[in-house]
This record gives C-alpha cells, structure tokens and sequence, in this order.
C-alpha cells in the first residue's frame, strides 16, 4: 500500500523507518529526504550500527546522530546494540557502549562508546525540535545540529569536529535569546564527556575553539552529569568443572525459561520438566525454521563455556522426540558471521536407531545456505534400553575419542581445532528441525571423578528453585546476568552493569527549563514510563526509552511512547538544503508533517554560526 494514495493508512502512520541510512551502506540522503516529502511524514532510522572501538566508536555514534538529520531530515535513529552481553565468539563483540559477558564474575567495562549517547541524550528531551537553518557542516571540518526546546527558552547543539586538521573558532549569534551563558561538554581520545569553563554571551553572541577530532555539546539547559559507576569486580574463568543439571530453577517464568550461560545461536532451548516425571532438563523445542531476515544453515545450537577449554571431555543425556537426531558439540571456534549461523567446531550426532556420525564443521558455505562438514567417523551403537542416552566427547591434544551409553565408538586424531566452548544442537532437514530433551551437562578434566552440580550465584538472588531477581535496581532486567541494575542502583550480582549509581547520565538527563514537555510524564512525552523509561530514573544515558533515550515527539510533544530505542527527536522539517558551510538562518513556514511551526518562526530567533580556523599553537 502506498501513503500518498491511502488516506486510512496516512492517518495511520506516524512515522517511516528507514534500515541502516548513515553511511556508506546507508539510501541516498536526496531518496530519504523526497520519500519524507512525498509521504507527508516523518522519517527514522530504525536500525544504525557503528562497529568501531574506543574513541573512534563514540565519535561515530554522535556523526551519525548529526549527519541523520543533516543529511537526511532523519529526526530518530535506534542505535542497534547497545550492551555485549554474549560471548567473545558470537559476531559484532565489543561494539558497544559497554560490555557485560561475564556474569559468573560480575565483571564489566563501559566503554568510549556510552558518552556519545549521553552526549546527546542529556542535552535535549522527547519534544525538542531540530533547527533546519542551525544545523549543518562546520568549514573547518565536522558537523552540528541545533535543537531548541518546546517552550523556546532553551537551545543546545551537538557537534563534532572529526576530519578537522587544526582548531577552529566558531561564534555563534543569538537573535531572541538572551542567556547570560552557555554550558559545554567535551570528548576526545584522551578524554570523555568533560565539562568545561561555561562561555559568556555578550551582546547576543559567544565564541569557542573548537579542537579537532573532538565532540561538544553546548547548551543553555543544566543537570548534566557523568555519573561514576563502582568499580568492576575482578573478571573470572568460566566455572570449570560445570555439571548443569537443570534441576535448581524452580519456577521457569522467573527466569525466562532460560538456563543460566547457555547462548543460543539458532532455534531455542528451553528449560522444561523432563518427561519420564524425574526432574527438569532443557528442550529444544522449535520445530520448524522460522521466516528469518537471515539464513540458518546449521539448524538449532546453544553454546556454553569457556572459548579457552583445551582439553575436556564434555557429556549430556539426550532424548530425541522427533525424527532426526540431537548433538553433543565441543571446541567451537566460530558460530557464524550474524548474518547465517554456520559454525566451526566438532560435533557428534545420534539419532533413535542408534546411528550415529562425529564431524567437523566448516563453517557455512560460500552461499550461506548449508553448513560445510566434513565426516570424521560414523556407525551404529547399541543402545541401552531407555529414551534417553549419553553422548560424550573427549578431546586431549589431537586424539579425539567418542561414547555412547558408556561404551567408546570411535579414537581418532585430528587437529583442526584446539580449543573451544561447548554445545547441543539437533538436525535440520527437509525444512523441520529435530526437538530433543538434554540433561546433566558435564564438563570436566579428562579423566577426572565426577563432580558436584555447579553452585550459580543466580539461584542466590532468585532465591533457591528460582523467584523474583533481588536488588536488580529500579527497573533493571531481572538477576540472570546481563544489564540488570542500570540505573537507579542496586547490585544485582549476577553479571551485567550491575548498581551503576543514579543511572549513567544521573537521574533525569535534561533539568533545563523545558517544564513539563520535555521530561516525560505519563502521557504524551514519554508514554506510562515518564521519565527514565524501562531501566528505571535516569536510565543508562539519560533521557528514557530501553536505554534511557526516548524518540522523537510531534508539534513539539511525544507521542512515541516507552517502547522507543536510542535517538532524540524533536519534529523539525526535512531540510530544503543540507545547510553546507557554517554560515546559516532561520526561516520557514509551517511543517506539513505534523502541522506545526517551525520554532524559528514562532520565536523569531537567528542563530548565526561564524567559523574562523586558527592555527594550533606549538607545544613543547
């Protein structure tokens, strides 16, 4: 259906999302800005992706913030992801604003990456509206946007310098504001999210030097704060020896059906009571390939463990429910790219008649549509009378060896990989995938006695057989790992960002004068969560939403609710032009998007941007 000939579905439709723009995988800014046009509305980026490290990282996040609506009158962009709270060996680790992978530890590290957002996020609320005519291109290199607050008292600008060769100074010319001063905020290499000496305004205007490679935010508005997390607790080994039972979680819906550590890459295993009544154990229960965006060559596979384990033998109880056949994986080195899940590890597969085969995958193919293995062994086992039955694997050096219900079925030696986590898998053929039961996971020296089922801290703050996560902050996902407790504080011991005090941005972004419009609330601007949105007062940056950034509003109020990802919004128009150069005015007419003024023309206010470069004094 078309929004410009279905008047039912224009009505409909507040907004246009637009997949990855920034960039140079990004559509064409003149597409974007014509398709806005002919369609009457708003236009987001639903899905942006910086996979960059350090600085680097954090002056990306806020480019593409800037050249979005620069660019392309993009007035929202959803930052996709924004924690790695995976393992190192899945795809797109470390690109984020922090990274929470070890929640046996509790340990952490937060990132450059996380001030680029505060570096938005604290200087506007749900609400602001973009300046067509005081955003554009620096002369001496970078970007800016200019946002002014709802009830037009207040402005701040986001800007970076990256591409510059040298310092430059920029004067910028008030018409109808008078503020005694301007607030500024600054990152570089050396330094993130700084406050610096707030600059004078004299007879209408204010100058900075600008440093290159370098991001600001200025601002008339106060509240601003880089709030201090405690210190990360010492990171650790994976527990080794593990012996997961699944018997300890008690009420399934406290903990999101999911055992602890276990990462699936395809389908989905879930905890469930086994079905001879003797305890519980974990299912694969996904029956068929989904309508994925992106292929699944391998069929369904959950990893745990350490990528390091060396030498191990590693054992499960399976019992298959549908045709096909489950497996035991060991030293998986790769689960695919993100974008399909072929995997590089050794596995051995057993179905109901006994057959089985041990193989070393290869990863997907050059078409992404099959895993590529290579057959190491196979044959057929006697299998005790029972459903269900122990696979095991057992890797010391190069020599490999398999058994089935005790009995070895094979002693090879193979080298292709020396190291590497654990897995379970099932079959994927003719368009179905095998469900299987797995039980009483082992992992254990070569050779080594039995051990005792392995204590989690987790089962500590769900209380024993499960229950409610326990001082996981105001709002944080409850205590199984990951981010649980940002924002508002609380420990919640299990891994993740856990506690970070009064919420990463402090606890409430924005103070400024913008009143009522733009904090949230429980209406418009900000939906049911008001403001902090899901991770509780604050949030993790600031300004609510899932990561406490709410989205953009309409005429000057949000209407987006709390579901909304990263991105600050206002609703000014697609600019006519891309305000090249540093030299700009304000002026327009009514927006036909959302039938609202241009908050220039309401105010009558000219802010003029004058850069002039000077040349960077010489130091010792």
């Amino acid at each position: 259906m078309d929004l410009t000939t279905n008047a039912t579905l224009a009505n409909d439709v507040y907004a246009v999302g637009e997949h990855t723009t920034w960039g140079s995988a990004g559509a064409p800014a003149a597409n974007i800005k014509a398709a806005a046009k002919a369609a009457g509305k708003a236009i987001w980026d639903t899905e942006e992706h910086v996979y960059e490290h350090g600085f680097q990282c954090e002056m990306d996040v806020t480019r593409a913030y800037i050249q979005n609506y620069t660019q392309s009158g993009i007035t929202k962009t959803i930052y996709w992801y924004l924690i790695s709270a995976f393992y190192p060996v899945e795809s797109f680790y470390d690109v984020t604003m922090a990274v929470a992978s070890n929640p046996w530890s509790g340990a952490y590290t937060i990132n450059n990456a996380l001030w680029g957002y505060a570096h938005i996020t604290q200087f506007a609320q749900p609400g602001w509206q973009f300046l067509d005519h005081a955003s554009g291109t620096l002369a001496g290199g970078g970007d800016y946007v200019t946002l002014l607050s709802p009830n037009k008292t207040d402005f701040s600008v986001v800007a970076d310098t990256s591409g510059a060769n040298a310092a430059q100074q920029v004067t910028f010319t008030l018409g109808g504001l008078s503020p005694k001063s301007v607030n500024v905020w600054r990152s570089d290499a050396n330094g993130q999210f700084q406050q610096q000496v707030a600059i004078p305004v004299s007879n209408g205007s204010f100058s900075i030097s600008m440093e290159a490679n370098a991001i600001y935010s200025l601002t008339t508005t106060t509240g601003q704060t880089k709030a201090s997390a405690p210190a990360s607790p010492a990171g650790g080994a994976f527990p080794f020896p593990y012996y997961e039972n699944y018997d300890h979680y008690g009420d399934f819906v406290a903990v999101g059906y999911r055992p602890y550590y276990h990462a699936d890459i395809a389908a989905t295993f879930e905890l469930a009571e086994r079905p001879d009544g003797t305890g519980q154990c974990l299912h694969q229960v996904v029956a068929q390939p989904a309508q994925s965006w992106a292929p699944e060559p391998s069929g369904p596979f959950t990893i745990v463990g350490d990528g390091a384990w060396k030498d191990y033998e590693v054992s499960v109880d399976t019992s298959i429910e549908t045709a096909g056949w489950a497996s035991l994986m060991g030293r998986i080195s790769s689960v695919g790219t993100g974008y399909g899940t072929g995997f590089q590890a050794y596995y051995l597969t057993l179905d109901t008649t006994g057959t089985w085969g041990f193989y070393v995958g290869a990863g997907a193919n050059g078409s992404n549509t099959a895993e590529t293995s290579t057959s190491l062994a196979t044959g057929k086992a006697t299998l005790a009378a029972s459903s269900w039955h122990k696979m095991k694997l057992v890797f010391s050096g190069t020599s490999i060896k398999g058994l089935i219900d005790g009995t070895q079925v094979f002693s090879i030696t193979d080298g292709t990989y020396k190291s590497g986590q654990v897995g379970l898998g099932t079959q994927s053929q003719a368009g179905k995938y095998t469900t299987a039961y797995f039980d009483n996971l082992i992992v254990n020296a070569v050779g080594a006695a039995a051990p005792l089922p392995t204590p989690f801290v987790q089962d500590g703050q769900n209380g024993i057989g499960g229950g409610a996560a326990g001082g996981s902050g105001q709002g944080g996902a409850g205590g199984a790992g990951g981010t649980a407790g940002m924002g508002g504080g609380g420990a919640n011991g299990s891994g993740g960002i856990a506690g970070i005090s009064g919420g990463l941005t402090g606890s409430g972004g924005v103070v400024g004068r913008g009143g009522a419009d733009g904090t949230g609330g429980s209406s418009a601007n900000g939906g049911a969560h008001g403001t902090g949105g899901q991770p509780g007062t604050g949030g993790a940056t600031g300004s609510g939403g899932s990561a406490g950034i709410h989205g953009t509003g309409s005429g000057g109020t949000t209407s987006a609710g709390p579901s909304d990802g990263p991105g600050i919004g206002g609703t000014g128009t697609s600019p006519e032009s891309a305000s090249s150069g540093c030299s700009c005015a304000l002026s327009g007419g009514a927006d036909s998007a959302h039938g609202c003024l241009d908050a220039a023309v309401a105010l009558g206010l000219a802010l003029l941007v004058h850069p002039r470069r000077r040349r960077r004094a010489n130091r010792d």
